[in-house]
């Protein structure tokens, strides 16, 4: 729902990922959710560092697109019941 809405621009993306990483937390990094935490880790080190370690492409300048494009590939995975090597469609 908070992907759907970050998408349909209802709510603000900055408050979107917010609110997605606290999903991340709370669903014990979910297999659905890693990329989230991985943009989260590396946009810590992109503002402590200048680096980049696990998102390629990520900047300080594109993280909202690149954030809103996240969103969309989430969306789309959860509407075609996609499930990571990880996670097993049950």
């Amino acid at each position: 729902m908070i992907a759907g809405k970050a998408i349909k621009k209802e709510i603000g993306i900055d408050y979107a990922f917010s609110q997605m990483f606290k999903i991340v937390y709370a669903s014990d990094y979910e297999y659905r959710y890693p990329p989230f935490f991985n943009i989260n880790e590396d946009l810590d080190y992109i503002k402590y560092d200048h680096s980049v370690w696990i998102t390629s492409g990520l900047t300080a300048e594109n993280s909202k697109e690149f954030i809103l494009e996240e969103f969309k590939i989430f969306v789309e995975m959860e509407r075609l019941m996609i499930r990571t090597a990880q996670g097993n469609k049950e």
